[in-house]
């Protein structure tokens, strides 16, 4: 699932939604989402690139602990390895509920 991390609440969602989550625009959120990620258990699973895009400059961080003080550029994006889910299993759950499949604003 791809989407921006500007809402925690909606990033909150989307990690019981998806295997692999990939958020941009993380660069202001970092102690957010290194808090949320600490609560479900994803700081291990998660890896921090910066600057892809600027020749000499890229950085990738495979501890987000290490990044969270740091300043990184706009587009920073994180991406969390959350694990298989059994094919299906999220989105009958939220249909029986009248729930969308996934949160506002998200691709999946």
């Amino acid at each position: 699932m791809l989407m921006p991390a500007t809402d925690m609440t909606a990033v909150e969602q989307a990690l019981t939604q998806c295997e692999t989550l990939v958020l941009y625009k993380c660069a202001k959120k970092m102690k957010q989402l290194l808090a949320l990620l600490n609560k479900h258990g994803l700081a291990d699973s998660a890896r921090l690139v910066c600057y892809a895009e600027q020749s000499g400059r890229q950085a990738i961080f495979g501890d987000l602990r290490d990044a969270a003080e740091s300043s990184h550029g706009y587009m920073a994006t994180v991406i969390v390895y959350i694990g298989r889910k059994k094919w299906g299993t999220v989105e009958a759950e939220r249909r029986e509920k009248n729930q969308p499949i996934a949160p506002p604003g998200v691709v999946n």
